[in-house]
């Protein structure tokens, strides 16, 4: 299942220095602070995190190199969330590539909600699997997350 789940989630990014970069939310200084461990880690280079400077996160956020494209300040268009819908095809397409792909899976789910046929079956857990996450479109959950919420509006 890691295998699988890392060949259609490896290009799914989920890197806050990335979000804070390119949201620009904060000022450069700020997100340097913020995560001067990291970028040492991803300069690779032999100078301290205590020494990082701005100059050094442009030069990683310009950085191109396989799986990194280069990010820009305050990016256009980025946004550093996913929207439900797109979230809950996302896991469909997975949970049909993981359905495919297991027979013991297909078996087990067929048998226990008594499906006619192993499409009735796949098609019902398919359903159920894109909604797992349909609570989110509640304005009391979005606001746990208020900045987002209101970029959302």
């Amino acid at each position: 299942m890691t295998k699988l789940y890392q060949h259609y989630w490896g290009k799914a990014e989920h890197d806050p220095l990335k979000a804070a970069y390119c949201t620009g939310q904060l000022s450069k200084q700020a997100i340097l602070e913020q995560f001067k461990p990291e970028l040492a880690a991803h300069l690779n280079h032999n100078k301290p995190a205590s020494q990082l400077q701005v100059d050094d996160l442009d030069t990683w956020a310009a950085t191109e190199q396989p799986g990194k494209q280069p990010w820009h300040y305050q990016q256009q268009g980025y946004a550093a969330y996913h929207l439900l819908a797109y979230h809950c095809l996302d896991v469909a397409a997975v949970a049909a590539v993981w359905w495919d792909a297991s027979p013991s899976l297909r078996k087990q789910f067929s048998h226990i909600i008594q499906a006619q046929s192993e499409q009735q079956a796949k098609a019902w857990v398919l359903f159920f699997v894109a909604l797992h996450d349909l609570g989110k479109l509640d304005i009391r959950f979005q606001l746990k997350a208020k900045a987002v919420a209101i970029q959302l509006q």
